[in-house]
């Protein structure tokens, strides 16, 4: 994926991002802001990294376990790299993330063993 960053970061837009990421939230995000991604934690959560990552101008990364919307347990590695259009300010941040598909099993029998 590729998050244009505004100011204020709650203004940023996804440039791209890609039908494997549709698959898995059930909508697609281009052009929409990053924040309002359901369920509301994850848009939370995704603002405080996207906000590490403008702020340290540095890569990023982590791991999430979190319930989609969907009905189903999803497992991510995220790795952001901060991108520069004038070598001062962060003004794009490119997301790649890896579906671990050993981590994603675990997580729905983990759900399931808990009645969730």
């Amino acid at each position: 994926m590729v998050v244009d960053v505004a100011d204020p970061i709650d203004d940023s837009r996804y440039r791209y991002w890609g039908s494997g990421m549709t698959d898995v939230h059930g909508r697609d995000m281009t052009g929409k802001c990053p924040y309002d991604l359901r369920p509301p934690n994850v848009g939370a959560q995704i603002k405080l990294d996207h906000t590490a990552t403008v702020t340290t101008r540095k890569p990023t990364a982590n791991v999430y376990g979190f319930m989609t919307e969907r009905g189903f347990m999803e497992a991510q590695s995220v790795l952001r790299l901060p991108l520069s259009d004038d070598g001062e300010r962060v003004t794009k941040i490119v997301i790649c993330i890896a579906h671990n598909d050993d981590a994603r099993k675990m997580l729905r029998d983990r759900a399931a063993w808990h009645g969730h």
